[in-house]
């Protein structure tokens, strides 16, 4: 399954009605300013992206604007995926 597809399945089952709504009309909101996660979320959410494609984010640089959307999150999965 696509990278994309994965992450964004996990996030629309996180988030709550509203920000699914915001989410499935615009992949480009910001998962943080549009509330899809909040600081639990975004731990839960590292642990599944460690577990679902067996990459280490715990030691990684990850900056806020990696959370700005839906294709950031995915390029730094990417990143990690490749390095």
């Amino acid at each position: 399954m696509e990278i994309k597809t994965v992450v964004k399945e996990y996030l629309l089952s996180e988030a709550s009605a509203e920000s699914k709504e915001l989410l499935e009309k615009d992949e480009n909101v910001d998962i943080l300013g549009g509330n899809i996660l909040d600081s639990l979320g975004i731990v839960k959410f590292l642990a599944f992206v460690e577990e679902q494609f067996d990459v280490d984010l715990v030691d990684s640089n990850i900056e806020l604007d990696d959370f700005s959307s839906l294709s950031r999150l995915c390029n730094l999965i990417e990143q990690k995926i490749e390095s």
